[in-house]
């Protein structure tokens, strides 16, 4: 009786390792996380640092406003001087305490206190075009937020079926593996029997071992692509617990209309040329005038010994109003020369802007044909996957009742499944296809 108590729970405890280790594979497969293309998106651009710097580039820019409006504002100042004066010469009778002149042959202790106001009363445009070209810049950052969005999309996408390409690869390569050990395992067999002979057995170990180090390198490749895809959503995916599925576009309807010139893109460079346009109307004001009124305040205090005495005697005051016309005469050519610079800009981003625009329609007619052209064999491919699920069920069934040579099974279902991998591949082409089409729309909205 002891002995069965000491037993017990050492076959209890194996019972349950086996039960544990058996229900393992159930586990993982629950605890796999289904990712889709949507949930990137979503963490791509709410994550992405690109949009984040556009937008905090944004925000800089709707303050660059204000401070252009600044102008609009007086200017106002204020000038404490404290000095002591030493005159050498009996008859040196002006000093001064900063911009303020005395008129006094005496060495001591001087302070003034001075209230400044500056206005410009008109400038010929120059404030207004200012905050113009201000607000410009805030509009090209927000185009650049649109446009950061649609390369972030584009991008994503790519990534995303990049990865899920690879799953596909894994899932074929990993059914291949089983196949090529059930051919190695049934050669290896029937060498005994003198049906196959060391050179059909080695093939079949290099074929094996090729698949295994495939598969080795693919889960590699997989995996690298989930990290690239962690930069832009900052969320880490392990390869081993991460079920990505298919991409599932909406199907268009009809004509296929989309206006490069409304994309953010070409959007960008216009207002770019906007922007260069008003700076070149800025520069041509740069030698007109400028009417100004200042004004000003002052308190004055001085004494023959005491600092404290000549801070505390600050009783003289004055105050004067002034109005001034300020013309630059010569600048050295600047101007001029800054002229034909902002034109010469203006005219190299209007080219540029011709590029882009062909740059855009190439990659959009791209897009479309490469949309028509997976759309029109989609009926077929949908066949062809149909053709290949039936096949794999009929050798799976002949396997099961013995009906077939296990070798000859195991190529035709590797067959099989190579050509189900191609007919997958083109599928996810297609669905990226359909899903680039569906972000230029909405770029261009």
């Amino acid at each position: 009786m002891r002995g069965d108590s000491l037993l017990y729970p050492v076959l209890s405890r194996i019972a349950i390792l086996v039960f544990c280790l058996m229900s393992y594979p159930l586990f993982s497969v629950s605890l796999a996380e289904t990712l889709t293309f949507q949930h990137v998106l979503d963490a791509g651009l709410k994550n992405g640092f690109d949009l984040q710097i556009v937008a905090e580039n944004t925000r800089a820019a709707e303050f660059s406003v204000d401070e252009a409006k600044a102008d609009y504002y007086p200017q106002l100042s204020l000038r404490f001087g404290q000095e002591y004066v030493h005159v050498y010469g009996k008859f040196n009778s002006v000093v001064s305490v900063g911009d303020t002149v005395y008129s006094d042959s005496t060495s001591k202790y001087k302070h003034s206190l001075g209230f400044y106001l500056q206005y410009n009363l008109y400038d010929f445009g120059r404030r207004r075009l200012s905050v113009q070209y201000a607000r410009q810049n805030v509009t090209l950052t927000e185009l650049q937020i649109r446009q950061a969005h649609y390369d972030t999309s584009m991008l994503l996408l790519d990534l995303y079926a990049n990865a899920l390409k690879l799953q596909k690869q894994i899932e074929i390569e990993d059914r291949i593996l089983s196949n090529r050990k059930r051919i190695f395992q049934s050669v290896e067999r029937l060498q005994v029997a003198g049906k196959y002979n060391d050179q059909q057995v080695g093939d079949a170990a290099i074929l094996l071992a090729k698949t295994t180090a495939r598969l080795d390198s693919l889960s590699v490749d997989f995996q690298n692509a989930l990290n690239t895809i962690s930069i832009y959503t900052r969320r880490t995916y392990k390869s081993g617990t991460i079920l990505m599925t298919d991409l599932s576009p909406s199907d268009h309807k009809g004509d296929i209309e989309i206006g490069v010139e409304a994309l953010p893109q070409a959007r960008i460079i216009q207002q770019q040329i906007e922007r260069k346009e008003t700076e070149l109307k800025i520069a041509k004001r740069a030698l007109l005038p400028s009417f100004d009124l200042r004004g000003s305040f002052g308190l004055y205090g001085s004494d023959d010994h005491s600092y404290t005495d000549s801070l505390d005697q600050m009783s003289k005051r004055d105050a004067s109003v002034s109005l001034s016309l300020t013309m630059p005469l010569f600048d050295g050519f600047a101007a001029g020369a800054r002229k034909k610079r902002l034109q010469h800009e203006i005219s190299s981003l209007r080219l540029e802007k011709k590029k882009v625009m062909a740059e855009l329609d190439a990659n959009l007619k791209r897009s479309i044909n490469s949309y028509r052209s997976f759309s029109s064999r989609k009926s077929e491919r949908n066949h062809h996957m149909q053709r290949i699920d039936q096949q794999i069920s009929n050798f799976t069934r002949l396997s099961e009742l013995q009906l077939t040579d296990q070798v000859t099974l195991a190529k035709s279902m590797i067959d099989l499944d190579q050509y189900q991998l191609e007919t997958s591949l083109q599928q996810i082409d297609a669905a990226a296809a359909a899903l680039q089409l569906s972000l230029y729309k909405e770029a261009g909205l």
